[in-house]
């Protein structure tokens, strides 16, 4: 039976002029230089000890899995990023200053690396709770990473920003209207905020959502029941972030200009007359789909799940 999601694609354009540069929380950035003490083993991976709210594991796996993930939603944008006309403007040649880039929850940082070789005149700074594994990817001399926490505020970078890109990291947000107003207080004036996120709503073929069905009932899909009990699982003790972007955004008086679209994301070959690039992606979402299951049972083992009944979903999801 046929799925897709939906990428939610939020881009806050622009940081006004009269931003408030006062943070809503006093912390100073926490930043580790001890590699072994950042991460904890937890169901044979690697988890990071700095966020204890976050779900997925920080190891060379998940690493793996977020870089093709990367080259999945480059293939649907068409590009490294939406809003491509302002992306470029206010990352232009010939400014007063060097335009400088903040990627939040860099994860592997092959979003940051790209960006720095497209764009070799900006400087680039990819942050997470982990490093990148990066394998054998150069780093660009105008790109570099750093360990920090999201949740804290980041008095050193005040007004430093051009263009702050925020993929997929609102689980391990505490507090993800305060976060905005902690973004808004690192950006200049007229700068470029980039939220985006993978919804847990399945749709079906027709661009409908997927009931929440029992197995046997019309309508019924394995890859919907592990998105719902996900969820469930994931957002039990605070809301959906990425539901409430646009009612905090809007309410934001630091923001402006919020525009918000939605990019569908077929799961798997639906032999439709798609470009070869957009099959590629299919293909590779249907696989992120399966790693994420993988990634995500000891999330339903915490839940209560049996293991047995575990072991049948991913046969399931596979089919």
């Amino acid at each position: 039976m046929l799925s897709q999601l939906k990428m939610l694609m939020l881009v806050y354009a622009i940081v006004k002029e009269s931003a408030n540069r006062k943070s809503q929380q006093s912390s100073v950035i926490l930043m580790a230089s001890v590699e072994h003490s950042l991460f904890r083993d937890a169901y044979g991976r690697m988890y990071s000890n700095m966020n204890l709210s976050y779900c997925l594991p920080g190891d060379a796996a998940e690493h793996d899995r977020l870089t093709r993930q990367h080259v999945m939603l480059s293939n649907y944008l068409g590009g490294l990023y939406a809003a491509q006309d302002i992306v470029e403007y206010v990352l232009r040649s010939g400014q007063d200053h060097t335009p400088t880039v903040l990627d939040v929850g860099a994860g592997s940082g092959a979003w940051t690396i790209d960006m720095a070789i497209k764009f070799p005149e900006c400087k680039f700074l990819g942050m997470d709770i982990v490093p990148p594994e990066l394998g054998d990817r150069v780093v660009p001399d105008n790109c570099s990473f750093e360990i920090g926490d999201a949740n804290l505020a980041m008095p050193q970078w005040v007004g430093k920003f051009d263009l702050v890109h925020v993929r997929a990291i609102q689980t391990g947000i505490h507090d993800f209207e305060s976060f905005l107003y902690n973004i808004a207080h690192i950006m200049r004036p007229g700068a470029l905020l980039i939220l985006s996120t993978g919804g847990t709503q399945v749709f079906d073929e027709n661009d409908n959502p997927r009931r929440d069905v029992e197995e046997g009932e019309e309508g019924f899909t394995w890859t919907k029941k592990f998105f719902s009990a996900i969820a469930a699982a994931v957002y039990k003790d605070k809301p959906d972030a990425s539901k409430l972007w646009d009612k905090w955004a809007n309410s934001n008086p630091n923001l402006e200009q919020v525009v918000r679209w939605e990019m569908p994301m077929p799961i798997g070959n639906w032999n439709l007359p798609t470009s070869e690039e957009q099959r590629y992606a299919n293909e590779i979402n249907r696989w992120n789909i399966l790693e994420l299951f993988m990634t995500c049972a000891p999330i339903l083992v915490k839940e209560g799940f049996s293991e047995d009944v575990i072991e049948r979903w991913k046969k399931e999801v596979k089919k």
